[in-house]
Protein backbone atom coordinates (compact mmCIF):
# COMPACT_ATOMS: atom_id res chain seq x y z
CA UNK A 1 0.00 0.00 0.00
CA UNK A 2 1.20 3.47 -0.90
CA UNK A 3 1.80 5.99 1.78
CA UNK A 4 0.35 9.49 1.43
CA UNK A 5 3.82 10.87 0.72
CA UNK A 6 4.30 8.45 -2.16
CA UNK A 7 0.87 9.29 -3.54
CA UNK A 8 1.71 13.02 -3.50
CA UNK A 9 5.04 12.39 -5.26
CA UNK A 10 3.37 10.22 -7.92
CA UNK A 11 0.62 12.77 -8.39
CA UNK A 12 3.17 15.59 -8.69
CA UNK A 13 5.17 13.66 -11.29
CA UNK A 14 1.98 12.97 -13.24
CA UNK A 15 0.99 16.66 -13.14
CA UNK A 16 4.48 17.68 -14.31
CA UNK A 17 4.14 15.29 -17.25
CA UNK A 18 0.79 16.84 -18.16
CA UNK A 19 2.29 20.35 -17.92
CA UNK A 20 5.21 19.36 -20.18
CA UNK A 21 2.77 17.78 -22.61
CA UNK A 22 0.70 20.96 -22.67
CA UNK A 23 3.83 23.09 -23.18
CA UNK A 24 4.87 20.88 -26.10
CA UNK A 25 1.46 21.11 -27.72
CA UNK A 26 1.48 24.89 -27.22
CA UNK A 27 4.91 25.11 -28.83
CA UNK A 28 3.71 22.97 -31.75
CA UNK A 29 0.71 25.26 -32.17
CA UNK A 30 2.97 28.36 -32.27
CA UNK A 31 5.28 26.67 -34.81
CA UNK A 32 2.30 25.75 -36.97
CA UNK A 33 1.03 29.35 -36.93
CA UNK A 34 4.46 30.67 -37.99
CA UNK A 35 4.72 28.03 -40.73
CA UNK A 36 1.23 28.91 -42.00
CA UNK A 37 2.14 32.62 -42.21
CA UNK A 38 5.31 31.78 -44.17
CA UNK A 39 3.36 29.48 -46.51
CA UNK A 40 0.71 32.18 -47.06
CA UNK A 41 3.39 34.76 -47.96
CA UNK A 42 5.01 32.32 -50.42
CA UNK A 43 1.67 31.46 -52.05
CA UNK A 44 0.75 35.16 -52.29
CA UNK A 45 4.14 35.87 -53.89
CA UNK A 46 3.65 33.11 -56.46
CA UNK A 47 0.18 34.40 -57.31
CA UNK A 48 1.56 37.92 -57.69
CA UNK A 49 4.32 36.70 -60.03
CA UNK A 50 1.69 34.86 -62.07
CA UNK A 51 -0.39 38.07 -62.34
CA UNK A 52 2.69 39.97 -63.54
CA UNK A 53 3.52 37.29 -66.11
CA UNK A 54 -0.05 37.28 -67.39
CA UNK A 55 -0.16 41.08 -67.69
CA UNK A 56 3.19 41.11 -69.54
CA UNK A 57 1.91 38.44 -71.93
CA UNK A 58 -1.24 40.50 -72.56
CA UNK A 59 0.87 43.63 -73.25
CA UNK A 60 3.10 41.75 -75.70
CA UNK A 61 0.06 40.19 -77.40
CA UNK A 62 -1.57 43.61 -77.81
CA UNK A 63 1.68 45.14 -79.13
CA UNK A 64 2.06 42.26 -81.60
CA UNK A 65 -1.53 42.68 -82.77
CA UNK A 66 -1.03 46.40 -83.26
CA UNK A 67 2.26 45.95 -85.16
CA UNK A 68 0.62 43.25 -87.31
CA UNK A 69 -2.17 45.65 -88.26
CA UNK A 70 0.33 48.35 -89.21
CA UNK A 71 2.41 45.84 -91.19
CA UNK A 72 -0.57 44.87 -93.33
CA UNK A 73 -1.79 48.40 -94.11
CA UNK A 74 -1.53 49.57 -97.72
CA UNK A 75 0.47 52.66 -96.78
CA UNK A 76 3.45 52.56 -94.44
CA UNK A 77 2.87 54.12 -91.03
CA UNK A 78 6.16 55.80 -90.15
CA UNK A 79 7.34 54.68 -86.72
CA UNK A 80 9.44 56.91 -84.55
CA UNK A 81 12.56 54.82 -83.98
CA UNK A 82 15.20 55.79 -81.48
CA UNK A 83 18.84 55.11 -82.22
CA UNK A 84 20.83 53.33 -79.51
CA UNK A 85 24.53 54.14 -79.37
CA UNK A 86 25.38 51.97 -76.36
CA UNK A 87 24.02 50.70 -73.04
CA UNK A 88 24.81 51.88 -69.54
CA UNK A 89 24.80 49.13 -66.94
CA UNK A 90 22.09 49.35 -64.34
CA UNK A 91 22.16 48.60 -60.63
CA UNK A 92 22.62 44.84 -61.11
CA UNK A 93 25.96 45.37 -62.91
CA UNK A 94 24.97 43.08 -65.80
CA UNK A 95 25.02 44.42 -69.34
CA UNK A 96 21.90 44.11 -71.51
CA UNK A 97 19.48 43.42 -68.65
CA UNK A 98 16.15 45.13 -67.95
CA UNK A 99 17.55 47.82 -65.68
CA UNK A 100 20.13 49.08 -68.22
CA UNK A 101 19.76 52.52 -69.73
CA UNK A 102 19.95 53.02 -73.49
CA UNK A 103 22.31 55.79 -74.53
CA UNK A 104 20.69 57.36 -77.55
CA UNK A 105 22.48 58.41 -80.70
CA UNK A 106 21.48 60.81 -83.43
CA UNK A 107 20.26 59.77 -86.89
CA UNK A 108 23.41 61.37 -88.31
CA UNK A 109 25.52 58.86 -86.33
CA UNK A 110 23.46 56.06 -87.82
CA UNK A 111 23.86 57.31 -91.39
CA UNK A 112 27.63 57.66 -91.10
CA UNK A 113 28.49 54.48 -89.20
CA UNK A 114 26.29 51.81 -90.83
CA UNK A 115 27.02 52.64 -94.48
CA UNK A 116 30.75 52.87 -93.83
CA UNK A 117 30.83 49.44 -92.20
CA UNK A 118 28.64 47.97 -94.97
CA UNK A 119 31.01 49.36 -97.69
CA UNK A 120 28.24 50.84 -99.82
CA UNK A 121 30.36 51.22 -102.96
CA UNK A 122 31.16 47.51 -103.07
CA UNK A 123 27.61 46.60 -102.12
CA UNK A 124 26.23 48.78 -104.92
CA UNK A 125 28.33 46.77 -107.37
CA UNK A 126 26.80 43.49 -106.16
CA UNK A 127 23.25 44.70 -105.59
CA UNK A 128 22.33 47.93 -107.39
CA UNK A 129 19.75 50.23 -105.76
CA UNK A 130 19.89 48.53 -102.35
CA UNK A 131 18.68 50.45 -99.26
CA UNK A 132 22.01 50.29 -97.44
CA UNK A 133 23.94 52.10 -100.19
CA UNK A 134 21.46 54.98 -100.28
CA UNK A 135 21.23 55.18 -96.48
CA UNK A 136 23.93 57.82 -96.01
CA UNK A 137 22.01 60.36 -98.09
CA UNK A 138 18.57 59.61 -96.66
CA UNK A 139 17.21 62.04 -94.00
CA UNK A 140 15.33 59.28 -92.12
CA UNK A 141 17.30 56.09 -92.69
CA UNK A 142 15.13 53.99 -90.39
CA UNK A 143 12.29 54.37 -92.89
CA UNK A 144 14.33 52.54 -95.53
CA UNK A 145 13.83 49.33 -93.57
CA UNK A 146 10.02 49.66 -93.58
CA UNK A 147 9.68 48.88 -89.89
CA UNK A 148 6.43 49.39 -88.01
CA UNK A 149 6.03 49.50 -84.25
CA UNK A 150 3.32 48.28 -81.92
CA UNK A 151 3.27 48.97 -78.20
CA UNK A 152 1.01 48.44 -75.23
CA UNK A 153 1.12 48.99 -71.47
CA UNK A 154 -0.55 47.00 -68.72
CA UNK A 155 -0.78 48.14 -65.10
CA UNK A 156 -0.80 45.73 -62.18
CA UNK A 157 -1.64 46.77 -58.64
CA UNK A 158 0.75 45.00 -56.26
CA UNK A 159 -0.72 43.10 -53.35
CA UNK A 160 -0.76 45.20 -50.16
CA UNK A 161 1.84 42.94 -48.53
CA UNK A 162 4.30 43.54 -51.37
CA UNK A 163 3.41 47.23 -51.65
CA UNK A 164 4.29 47.72 -47.99
CA UNK A 165 7.28 45.40 -47.71
CA UNK A 166 8.95 45.13 -51.10
CA UNK A 167 7.68 47.43 -53.86
CA UNK A 168 6.67 50.89 -52.65
CA UNK A 169 4.51 51.95 -55.61
CA UNK A 170 0.81 52.03 -56.39
CA UNK A 171 1.18 50.06 -59.62
CA UNK A 172 3.67 48.13 -61.72
CA UNK A 173 3.80 49.18 -65.36
CA UNK A 174 4.52 46.41 -67.87
CA UNK A 175 5.44 47.61 -71.36
CA UNK A 176 5.26 45.52 -74.51
CA UNK A 177 6.99 46.74 -77.67
CA UNK A 178 7.12 44.88 -80.99
CA UNK A 179 8.78 45.87 -84.28
CA UNK A 180 7.76 44.22 -87.55
CA UNK A 181 8.48 44.69 -91.23
CA UNK A 182 5.84 46.37 -93.37
CA UNK A 183 4.80 43.37 -95.50
CA UNK A 184 2.06 44.88 -97.68
CA UNK A 185 4.46 46.58 -100.10
CA UNK A 186 7.01 43.74 -100.51
CA UNK A 187 7.93 43.08 -104.10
Amino acid sequence: MKTPERRDAASTMKNQGICKSRQRSGQAMAEMVVAMVVIMVIVTGLLHIARLAMAHTEAMHEARRQAGEYAMQESLTISDASFIRDWEEGADGTRYSRDDIALEAAASDFTTIIPNVAQPDQLEGFLPENPVSSMAAHPSPQNLFNMVRGDAVRYVDPAPVFRNLIYAADSIDLVGEVWMIHTRGIR
